[in-house]
């Protein structure tokens, strides 16, 4: 009696009828390496004594074999999968007909056979799959494809009993991390059409300008594309929806509607090769037009009014100055010795946020009446 391992090989598209394919020869036939059709499943004849010896031929040219290593659906050379590696393969040649079976095993790139993979103390380091022409092959227990290194599918072709050739797939590169961004890198917006430096408010209402130029990065599959949205909380799209840029690193917007006292934040998406994704979130621009409040300002640096000062030390001081949207930057004071309270001719310094301020030697004028003046700039520039 003797035994045969077949496949079930459909010959129609619904897969109705087809035809039984014979895998392996009966036990009567047995492998250089100890292969036969009746071992237990993962194992080899080891009690049989095999009177050739195994012969590798790399050199002949009657077949071809082009392996595609698989992410998805897509062949490609980088994968994001941490423990599968799946790959099918294609066949030519006029010795086609000749070939007995497959084998097959996975390797790090450069390395020996099965490394990275199996365990060659407990572990095959080849497997039979007959005359399939496609493998799954996922890591158990604690194993794992390791970020950053690069794996070839091999591919054993027997011609005969005894000979044999191997085929090598392209290194697939395993990349499960997503673009970073760069430390101390951010979105720049501008209203104004470029990019030079990052506004946090601007006076525009209908075009706004972001800049990401070398914000993102990635070392293993390379960024493939960004998406790009405009809304008026972080990460929403309300205003400008989704869009694909592909690789610009820059967004412009016109002919926008935007409100005064409203923030707005760009959010990009940087994408890599392998469909892995990195968000971030601008610090937002705020839309702002209208000028400060006016406070009260007083002749004295102690706030209250004086009839007369030192005519050498004088000083202002003031309060109440307010901005609703983007808060008043710094203050700007003048001393007038018109005293006719006109502005064109004077000459004002930036004080910053402080609210008093006084002037030493001023050698003034007994019986002349003087003012101060006081300026409230914002973010923004009003």
């Amino acid at each position: 009696m003797v035994k045969v391992t077949v496949t079930a090989v459909s010959s129609s598209p619904t897969n109705k009828h087809g035809e039984l394919e014979i895998l392996k020869h009966s036990c009567d036939v047995h492998y250089c390496n100890k292969d036969c059709t009746c071992a237990v499943v993962g194992q080899k004849c080891h009690d049989v004594d095999v009177p050739t010896e195994c012969v590798r031929d790399n050199t002949s040219s009657s077949i071809s074999l082009y392996i595609d290593v698989i992410h998805g659906s897509v062949n490609t050379l980088i994968s994001a999968s941490s423990a599968c590696i799946s790959a099918r393969w294609t066949i030519n040649g006029s010795d086609v007909e000749d070939i007995k079976r497959f084998e097959w095993s996975i390797g790090q790139t450069d390395m020996p056979v099965g490394t990275g993979i199996f365990d060659p103390l407990y572990e095959n380091l080849w497997y039979d799959i007959g005359k399939q022409t496609s493998i799954v092959h996922c890591l158990r227990d604690e194993r794992y494809l390791k970020h950053g290194a690069s794996y070839v599918v091999y591919v054993r072709v027997w011609m005969s009993a005894s000979e044999f050739t191997v085929f090598t797939s392209s290194p697939i590169e395993i990349d499960n991390t997503p673009p970073s961004v760069r430390r101390g890198s951010y979105i720049r917006e501008n209203g104004r059409g470029s990019c030079d430096r990052d506004l946090d408010t601007t006076t525009t209402l209908d075009s706004l300008t972001a800049c990401w130029g070398k914000v993102f990065s990635d070392h293993q599959s390379g960024i493939d594309s960004f998406l790009v949205s405009l809304g008026t909380i972080p990460g929403a799209d309300d205003i400008i929806t989704i869009d694909d840029v592909g690789l610009n690193t820059s967004k412009s917007w016109s002919d926008l509607t935007l409100s005064p006292g409203t923030k707005y934040y760009v959010t990009v998406t940087a994408t890599n090769q392998i469909g892995l994704h990195t968000t971030l979130v601008s610090d937002g621009v705020l839309v702002d037009q209208e000028n400060p409040y006016t406070g009260e300002v007083f002749n004295t640096a102690k706030f209250y009014n004086s009839h007369s000062q030192n005519y050498q030390d004088v000083g202002v001081s003031f309060r109440g100055f307010a901005d609703r949207h983007s808060a008043i930057k710094t203050f700007l004071v003048a001393f007038d010795r018109s005293g006719n309270g006109s502005q064109e001719l004077l000459k004002f310094e930036r004080i910053g946020i402080q609210n008093t301020h006084r002037y030493t030697n001023m050698n003034l004028t007994d019986g002349h009446w003087y003012r101060f003046a006081v300026k409230a700039l914002d973010a923004a520039g009003i």
